[in-house]
């Protein structure tokens, strides 16, 4: 079923998408202060939750995203930056500058961004030729806008046309036990997508002046125990709105479930639909009997 939205964004018709896999509630508080609406993606491994994304924005009108993980913290000011740049630039992909934390495996005040073009493989985070703060203060010498290779989705504005083109596939995938299941968890999503935007001759800029935190390498924080998605729209107006029902979630958890899951998840959901239509039924009380 298509999702009913009615779009109250004051800006452009602009929504952030907010992948919520850890669910670290300082980074949704501020997404929900913004003039923009919210759809929380809550608990899924990101090549699912970018599965809900894309058919969301097919299914609606908004013509722009915001892309924000539960890792980094914006505030306000910062979407309302994204905007501006976006009137500046132009229908281009367009991304705040992400300062990248203190633990990952850096040594020094790094940025989330570089203009080199990397290989179609897995990459450390030595190999990236990540900016420091030296480069950073050089390039802003030049300008502010700066139209780059890489920014690790450190909050970053995309048109819906440019979005739906996107696979938002990983470079490589790594056996992991999260949510309650043994997964083929996604890696470096984002890298592949600025290969992508590159060959397709996308630009892709960065805002120098318009600087987000990251929190660092909280993939420990992923849940290991079972715990339900949730996909949430928070309209600017109005009460939030569950649309977890719209979604094929559990067909494409499946995809990428290790064997072994994927039996058990099947027996799972089969249960879960006999209890549903078994209370919906009428019969899960006897005819004639009172509760006591």
């Amino acid at each position: 079923m298509t999702p009913v939205i009615l779009m109250t964004s004051f800006v452009n018709n602009t929504i952030i998408l907010f992948f919520n896999p850890r669910n670290i509630p300082i980074s949704l508080y501020w997404a929900r202060k913004s003039f923009f609406d919210v759809l929380e993606i809550r608990y899924l491994p990101h090549d699912v939750a970018w599965k809900v994304a894309k058919k969301f924005m097919m299914d609606t009108d908004y013509e722009y995203a915001i892309i924000q993980v539960d890792d980094v913290v914006a505030f306000p000011f910062n979407y309302s930056e994204l905007m501006e740049a976006n009137k500046h630039l132009g229908d281009v992909v367009i991304s705040a500058l992400m300062e990248l934390g203190q633990n990952m495996g850096l040594r020094g005040v790094y940025f989330s961004v570089t203009d080199k073009v990397l290989e179609r493989r897995p990459f450390t985070y030595a190999e990236y030729g990540l900016w420091d703060m030296d480069k950073v203060l050089a390039k802003l010498r030049e300008g502010r806008y700066h139209k780059v290779f890489y920014t690790g989705f450190g909050l970053t504005l995309m048109p819906k046309n440019v979005l739906i083109r996107l696979s938002f596939e990983p470079m490589a995938r790594y056996k992991d036990r999260i949510f309650g299941y043994w997964y083929w968890r996604p890696v470096q999503i984002d890298v592949r997508t600025s290969m992508e935007l590159w060959e397709m001759g996308i630009p892709h800029y960065v805002d120098l002046m318009n600087l987000v935190n990251h929190l660092g390498n909280l993939r420990y924080m992923l849940p290991k125990e079972k715990v339900e998605p949730k996909v949430v729209y928070y309209g600017y107006f109005g009460e939030p709105e569950d649309l977890t029902e719209n979604f094929p979630i559990e067909k494409w958890l499946k995809e990428h479930m290790v064997a072994s899951e994927r039996i058990k998840h099947f027996g799972y959901e089969i249960t879960r639909r006999i209890r549903r239509w078994f209370n919906n039924s009428g019969r899960a009380q006897s005819p004639g009997l009172s509760p006591s």
